[in-house]
């Protein structure tokens, strides 16, 4: 939620204090919003970790919930907020599609968290979950004893993107290594996940 966390004035108090059962209202609006966040992480971060999919509708899903919510609470301003966060949500993780280097759903996953919880909610989401992806993929490959030939793998990919601007095309080396000896890939929900809860965490 955008809702402020803004004192009242003391001279103000009896003026701009809610009724209870408004109070009562918001307080559920907010429970649900949480509950509305933390159901479209643990969804798409199951289904990509069983299917490597993200499913459209529970994205839509979200996002049509998640705008009603920020109308009931906020008005017009929520809805804006909410527009701005999805837009940035998309355009931060766009051009790493365009390039190959990611897959449609984990653009749609972060522009849906971003309607949810605004733009500098998704931004601080799309920074942690950066280092988040990179740290989990270089610990699996360490741990499955590939580190070498992830390394290897990423350097051909940015060698072969300052030709073909492209980071899904790799070497023919470098592809048969990652066929021969199997490359560890972590679906990136993981990581938007992680980012997620990190930032919601770190408020």
């Amino acid at each position: 939620m955008f809702l402020s966390n803004k004192k009242a004035l003391p001279g103000r108090a009896f003026f701009s204090e809610s009724p209870p059962q408004v109070v009562g209202k918001m307080n559920w609006l907010k429970v649900a919003d949480s509950v509305l966040f933390f159901l479209l992480l643990g969804t798409c971060l199951f289904t990509d970790l069983r299917e490597r999919k993200i499913y459209n509708s529970v994205l839509v899903g979200a996002f049509c919930l998640g705008l009603l919510l920020h109308g009931l609470t906020e008005g017009g301003a929520g809805l804006v907020a909410s527009g701005k966060g999805l837009v940035l949500g998309l355009f931060l993780l766009l051009p790493f599609f365009l390039l190959g280097g990611i897959g449609g759903g984990d653009v749609k996953f972060l522009a849906v968290i971003g309607a949810l919880r605004g733009p500098e909610f998704v931004f601080r989401t799309f920074l942690i979950a950066a280092v988040a992806g990179a740290v989990l993929s270089l610990g699996l490959a360490f741990f499955r004893g590939r580190l070498g030939l992830v390394l290897r793998h990423t350097a051909a990919r940015i060698k072969t993107f300052f030709f073909t601007f492209s980071l899904a095309a790799v070497t023919p080396a470098a592809e048969e290594e990652g066929e021969e000896e199997g490359t560890p890939v972590i679906p990136y929900a993981v990581a938007i996940t992680v980012g997620a809860i990190a930032a919601w965490i770190l408020g």
